[in-house]
Order: C-alpha cells, then sequence, then structure tokens
C-alpha cells in the first residue's frame, strides 16, 4: 500500500520572518516614523513636521494639524536621526544687559540645549536591552527601571564643555534634560530586548519543528 508523503515543516526561517513581521505589528507607536517638536521651555512633542516657514512650523499630532511660532522651538529632530536647530533657546528680556555674564536661567537653558544636542543615552539603550534579553521581560522590567530612574553619572553626561559643569546652574539643565534622555532611551532598549526574545523564541520553535 502507497503511503502519502508527510506534508513539509515550516522551515525556521520563515517562522522568524513572520515572528519579525508580528513584533513590528505589535512595536505600533514605538517605531512609527515620527518626529520630535522640542520647544524652548524643555517639552518634547511627537508628530509629524509638514511645513516650517520663517514665522511658524505646522505638524501633525494624532489626529489634530498645529501651527506654533518658530521662536517658541528650539529644535527638531527628525525620525531619521539628524536634528535642525530652529531658534536659539532665549530667556525674557531684561531691562538692561548685565555686565557680569549671562544670569542663571540663561546658564540653565544653555546647560539644557547642549544636554539636547550632546547626550544621546547610548548606553542606556545597550544596558536595557541585554537586560532584557537575558533576564526576560519581567526582569528586564525592573533592571530597565533602575537604569532609567539612576542620574547620568558626570563622567557620561558628554559635555561640549565640560568646564562649564562647574556652574550650578548649567550643570543643573544639563543633568535635567540628560537624566531625560536616558529615560526615554532605556526603555526605548527594554522594546528592543523584548522583539530579540521574540524572534529567538521563534527560532528555537522552527527548529525543533525541523
Amino acid at each position: 500500500m502507497r503511503t502519502l508523503a508527510p506534508l513539509p515543516r515550516l522551515s525556521s526561517c520563515l517562522i522568524a520572518c513572520v515572528l519579525v513581521a508580528l513584533l513590528s505589528l505589535l512595536a505600533g507607536p514605538a517605531l512609527a516614523q515620527t518626529d520630535t517638536i522640542v520647544r524652548t521651555n524643555g517639552d518634547e512633542v511627537p508628530g509629524r513636521v509638514l511645513s516650517i516657514s520663517p514665522l511658524s512650523i505646522s505638524y501633525v499630532t494624532g489626529t489634530d494639524t498645529v501651527r506654533v511660532p518658530t521662536t517658541g522651538v528650539f529644535l527638531i529632530r527628525y525620525a531619521n536621526g539628524t536634528k535642525e536647530v530652529i531658534s536659539r533657546l532665549t530667556t525674557p528680556t531684561e531691562p538692561a544687559k548685565q555686565p557680569d555674564g549671562p544670569s542663571g536661567t540663561q546658564l540653565e537653558a544653555r546647560g539644557r540645549a547642549d544636554a539636547l544636542v550632546r547626550y544621546r543615552g547610548s548606553q542606556a539603550v545597550t544596558g536595557a536591552a541585554a537586560a532584557t534579553f537575558f533576564l526576560g521581560p519581567v526582569l528586564g522590567l525592573l533592571s530597565t527601571s533602575a537604569i532609567a530612574n539612576a542620574p547620568v553619572q558626570l563622567r557620561n553626561l558628554d559635555a561640549p564643555a565640560p568646564a562649564m559643569l562647574t556652574n550650578s546652574n548649567y550643570a543643573a539643565g544639563y543633568s535635567q534634560q540628560a537624566d531625560a534622555t536616558k529615560r526615554r532611551q532605556a526603555w526605548k532598549g527594554y522594546g528592543i530586548g523584548v522583539g530579540l526574545q521574540l524572534v529567538l523564541i521563534g527560532l528555537v520553535i522552527g527548529t525543533a519543528g525541523n
């Protein structure tokens, strides 16, 4: 009696491709190609920039189209990683120029501006991704939280003028912005770690089934 040949199993490569596609769908907003509009007050607004003119900037956030004056936007961080400085951070005008140099508020604003450009938080991304990949999503969540909430150490601040960090106002502005960037990058790393684990599990399952 002639027997039918068994149906071919799905290859591990095909399963991995399916899992990667599923992961990209689950990631949703985290992988969305959105720009970031950084206001002069330090707020970061996600959106898609439509147009930039000398007087205003138009962008879409959610379902709303917003138009803001260029004087209220410090820089735009585009989805492809490039940055465009729109206007310098300024403080309210004073009746007369201070002869003894920048004020504390101006130095703090300068520190925030420098940190937005210089500090990238790459170590936070790598650490959170590695911890999540090797420890799993639950323990990785605890590790990522610890990484995100730990202040950036002085040696990792990467200030353009390290001597400026001796000024308490400049150092406060720079450190606060660097800490905010580190928190955002740490949770990005957590998402990467979870995604890598899903791909690895898919490969193991596909290999075991062959």
